[in-house]
Parts: structure tokens; C-alpha cells; sequence
């Protein structure tokens, strides 16, 4: 029988969207081995950038501080992470891979994109600028090699001034476009993503095998957010 190492304790974390994706970006946040790939398709992938700006709860991420290392992948979203040293404090995701992969693949600025990754058209994630259809998602996958539109804002310029004010220099260059307007909409996009919280469900100790544990308990068939992790939803966004 396999000796399970307990879980010593629980807690729920109001944190914002930008903050966890540097978790991700230093290495201190990895995806345990065992877990699956990335599988989410263009649809699931663009919903969530249109619920992100729309604050709707995406569901809650659940990550565990380990008691012991757990083997982990490499890669997060095409992205090599860097090592951590003993001394760094690593988490695990056991919930949230897909979700996560997603906002960070899309709002990585492109300097830190792996050379050829810049290739791969599922990190490619625009937002339509300007008037769109009711009920039509403003954001979309640019697939064609052709120039970009200047309408279309690069989601992975939202996060990092230097790259936002680029666009918003782009679209000053382009005198028949309503320049005040468009940046305006950008603007505002930005804002949203920067301040975006979800609830992190942080679980201490435990080792490998735990791990998997939850991790097969949470993915199987589906899971709801607790009425405690609805309240840190609600409040993380001051409503």
C-alpha cells in the first residue's frame, strides 16, 4: 500500500490574473507530470478571453505547496519555465491547466516567446476593436500571414506598458481609423485583464501521490465552485 502523506491545510486566495501568470512565468507555479495536456480548442480558448473582460468567475485555480518535490513538465503554453533554486518555494496546479495555459499563452508578451513559438496561431489571440455584431466575440485567433489589421489589439500587449503604447503608436500612424475611439476600447480592455482576480485554493503538504489524488478527484466528472470560493469571487471583485 502506498503511505499518503496528508494535507495539512487549506486556504482560499483572492489574487489577481496578472499575479498568478507571473507565478507561471518564474517557474514558482508548474503543471505535475501526471497531469494532461493542454487539449482546449479555439473556441473554449477565445470564451474565455471574452468572460475574462466581461469579469465573469472562470472558476477557481487549486494549487499545492508540497511537502516533497513532484516531477513536473517543462513547458507551460509552448514556454520553457526557468529552473527554480532549492531555496525557491514551488507550487503545484492540480486544477486550472487548461484555463491558465490559455490566458498565459495569449497575454505572454512577445519577447518572452520561445524562438518558433511565435508560429504556433493558438497564442495569436486579438480583440476586434470598434463595433461588433450583438453576441458576436470580440476576440479571435489570427491565423493568416498577412499584416494584422490595425483594429485588431494583440492581447499580448495588454500587459506590458511598452508593448501597449506600440500598438497605441500604430494606430496614431493610421489617420483614417477613429484613433481616440479605438484607444479608448483598448485602454479599457487592458484595465479589465490587469485587474482580474480569481480565487486560488492553496493546499499545504502532501506529496506526490496526494497530488494525484486530488487530482483525479477534482477532474473527475466536473467541479463546482464551494459556496467559500464564491464569496472570495465576489470579493476579490469588490462587488
Amino acid at each position: 500500500m502506498v503511505k499518503v502523506k496528508n494535507v495539512v491545510g487549506t486556504t482560499v486566495e483572492g489574487r489577481s490574473l496578472e499575479e498568478v501568470l507571473g507565478w507561471i512565468d518564474r517557474g514558482e507555479l508548474r503543471v505535475p507530470a501526471f497531469g494532461r495536456g493542454f487539449v482546449w480548442g479555439t473556441e473554449e480558448r477565445l470564451a474565455l478571453f471574452e468572460s475574462v473582460e466581461r469579469n465573469h468567475p472562470i472558476g477557481s485555480v487549486v494549487v499545492l505547496d508540497a511537502a516533497e518535490e513532484i516531477p513536473s513538465v517543462a513547458e507551460f503554453a509552448g514556454r520553457s519555465l526557468p529552473d527554480v533554486s532549492e531555496e525557491g518555494a514551488v507550487s503545484y496546479l492540480l486544477d486550472g491547466h487548461q484555463r491558465l495555459a490559455t490566458l498565459y499563452g495569449g497575454l505572454q508578451p512577445q519577447a518572452r516567446v520561445r524562438t518558433g513559438n511565435d508560429e504556433d496561431p493558438r497564442w495569436r489571440v486579438h480583440r476586434r476593436l470598434g463595433d461588433s455584431e450583438d453576441g458576436e466575440n470580440p476576440y479571435l485567433q489570427w491565423e493568416d500571414g498577412d499584416a494584422i489589421p490595425p483594429h485588431l489589439l494583440p492581447m499580448r500587449s495588454v500587459l506590458r506598458t511598452m508593448d501597449f503604447l506600440a500598438f497605441v503608436r500604430g494606430l496614431e500612424d493610421r489617420g483614417e481609423l477613429p484613433v481616440p475611439e479605438f484607444v479608448a476600447e483598448a485602454e479599457e480592455v487592458a484595465r479589465r485583464f490587469k485587474s482580474y482576480r480569481l480565487p486560488v485554493v492553496r493546499m499545504r503538504g502532501g506529496g506526490a501521490a496526494q497530488a494525484s489524488l486530488v487530482f483525479q478527484s477534482i477532474n473527475h466528472g466536473g467541479r463546482h465552485l464551494s459556496a467559500e470560493e464564491v464569496r472570495v469571487a465576489r470579493e476579490s471583485r469588490g462587488s
